[in-house]
C-alpha cells in the first residue's frame, strides 16, 4: 500500500507564486528565532498561513508542520503527529518514542521529558501548529503548555490560531519569550493589497476598479481573494469583512458564476480534507483532473497547494465551509456514495485516518472493524477503537479488551 499520503496534516501548504512579501511582518518574525513561542492570531481569511509559509520560504527556514483537527484532541494521536512532524530534527531518536505512543498508558510527562532532552541535542528547530483553536482537551493543552515551557532554547514554536490559546502566555511575556502578531497587524496596506491583486492573483483591472476592490476588502486578504474570484467589485454596503451575508456573496457572486460541472466538482470534493488525482478518479471518474484544476486555479478559487509533486490540493477555510453546507444539503444516497468512494480511495492511498473518519460518519462500523484489524497498533488505531460502539467492539476479543482499557484511561 502506498504510504506517501499517510497524513497531509504534516504537509506545509505551498505559498502561491508571486505571494506578497510582508516585509515589516517578516522583520518582526525574525525575532521568532530568539523566542520560545510565536502566536499568530486572526480570523479565517486573515492571512495567517500565507504570512508564515511565505516567511519560512523567504528566509529558507525548514519547519515541522502540523495541521490540527478535532481528532487531534486524542492525546496519543496528537503527540504521535508532533513526533512525526519533528522527525527530521530528531532523526533516529524519533523511534525512541514509539513505545510511549503505542503503550497508551504511558505517562506523558515522562515521554515529554525524553522528547525535550532529545530536541536539546538537535540544531535550531522550528515547529508550526496550525488551527490551534481546535484543541479543547484540557489535559492535552496542559501537556502542550508543559512542553512549551520546558523546551530547550534551540526549539521555536509557531501557533496559528483564531483564538488566544489557554497557555502560560503571561509567563512567557514576562521572560520576553513570546512574540504575538494579531488580526490588525495582518491587514494588508493599500500598497500590499494592490501587489497581491496584481502579482499574486493576476487580476486585470484599471486603477479605479483596483481601488474599489481594495476599499471593499479593507485590508482583509480573504476579502481580496473573494472579490477577485467573483471577478467584480460589487458587494453589499460596507466592507467584505463586515458583511454579515458572506455566504450569500459566495453563493451569488462566486459559486453562482461557475459552470454546472465546476459546481458539482467543488461540492462533491468538499467533505474531504484534500483531494488529488487518485481521489478524483474514484469519486468523479468523468472529470478531467488537469482541465478542472487549470480552470479553478485560473478563476482564483481559493485553492491551496499542499504538495506539488503529489498534486494535493485543499480549499481555503472560507470556501470549504460554504461548500460543506452545500454538500450537507444533498440527498442522503448521494452523500453516502461520495463518502464511500472517497473512503476507499483514501485507504488505497494509505491515508487510514481520513478514510476511517468518513466510514465513521457513514456509521459503517462493520467495515471500520475490518479496517482496524488490518492496521498496526498505533495511536490512530487506539483512537478509532475508543470510538467504536460497544456492540461492534465485543465481536473481537482483542478489540474489546483494548476498548475497555482505553475507557479506563481516557473516558
Amino acid at each position: 500500500m502506498n504510504r506517501t499520503l499517510l497524513s497531509t496534516r504534516l504537509m506545509m501548504p505551498k505559498p502561491r507564486m508571486g505571494t506578497v512579501l510582508r516585509r515589516e511582518l517578516f522583520q518582526k518574525l525574525d525575532a521568532s528565532g530568539h523566542k520560545r513561542l510565536t502566536v499568530i492570531m486572526g480570523a479565517a481569511g486573515s492571512g495567517k498561513t500565507t504570512l508564515l509559509t511565505s516567511y519560512l520560504e523567504n528566509r529558507e527556514l525548514s519547519a515541522g508542520w502540523l495541521s490540527l483537527d478535532d481528532e487531534c484532541n486524542f492525546i496519543p494521536l496528537f503527540w504521535n503527529y508532533v513526533v512525526k512532524a519533528l522527525s527530521d530534527s530528531l532523526g533516529a531518536a524519533a523511534d525512541e518514542f514509539s513505545t510511549y505512543l503505542q503503550g497508551v498508558g504511558a505517562g506523558y510527562t515522562e515521554m515529554l521529558k525524553v522528547l525535550i532532552n532529545a530536541l536539546e541535542q538537535t540544531g535550531e528547530t522550528y515547529f508550526v501548529m496550525d488551527d490551534f483553536q481546535l484543541l479543547n482537551n484540557r489535559e492535552l493543552i496542559q501537556s502542550v503548555d508543559y512542553f512549551i515551557m520546558n523546551m530547550p532554547e534551540n526549539v521555536h514554536i509557531f501557533l496559528l490560531t483564531r483564538a488566544l490559546p489557554e497557555l502560560s502566555l503571561s509567563k512567557l511575556e514576562m521572560k520576553d519569550e513570546l512574540l504575538r502578531i494579531e488580526d490588525e497587524e495582518l491587514r494588508l496596506s493599500q500598497e500590499e493589497g494592490a501587489c497581491f491583486l496584481k502579482e499574486t492573483l493576476s487580476l486585470s483591472c484599471n486603477e479605479e476598479e483596483l481601488q474599489g476592490v481594495l476599499d471593499k476588502a479593507d485590508g482583509w486578504i480573504g476579502g481580496l481573494q473573494l472579490l477577485a474570484a467573483a471577478g467584480r467589485v460589487t458587494f453589499a454596503k460596507g466592507t467584505v469583512r463586515d458583511n454579515r451575508y458572506l455566504n450569500d456573496y459566495i453563493a451569488e457572486e462566486i459559486f453562482g458564476q461557475l459552470t454546472q460541472e465546476e459546481q458539482t466538482f467543488l461540492v462533491l470534493t468538499a467533505p474531504f480534507s484534500y483531494f488529488n488525482r487518485r481521489i478524483i478518479a474514484c469519486v468523479l471518474p468523468e472529470i478531467d483532473f488537469d482541465s478542472m484544476l487549470e480552470r479553478l486555479l485560473g478563476k482564483n478559487l481559493m485553492l491551496q497547494c499542499v504538495d506539488e509533486a503529489e498534486e494535493i490540493y485543499r480549499y481555503h477555510n472560507l470556501l470549504r465551509d460554504f461548500l460543506r453546507i452545500r454538500f450537507d444539503r444533498l440527498a442522503d444516497g448521494t452523500k453516502e456514495q461520495v463518502l464511500r468512494k472517497g473512503a476507499r480511495a483514501l485507504w488505497e492511498c494509505g491515508d487510514q485516518d481520513e478514510s476511517l473518519r468518513h466510514l465513521f460518519s457513514l456509521g459503517d462500523f462493520t467495515l471500520v472493524m475490518t479496517r482496524l484489524l488490518e492496521m498496526d497498533n498505533s495511536p490512530a488505531f487506539f483512537y478509532y477503537i475508543a470510538r467504536l460502539p460497544v456492540e461492534i467492539a465485543v465481536t473481537d476479543f482483542e478489540v474489546a479488551f483494548q476498548k475497555f482499557f482505553l475507557s479506563l484511561l481516557y473516558f
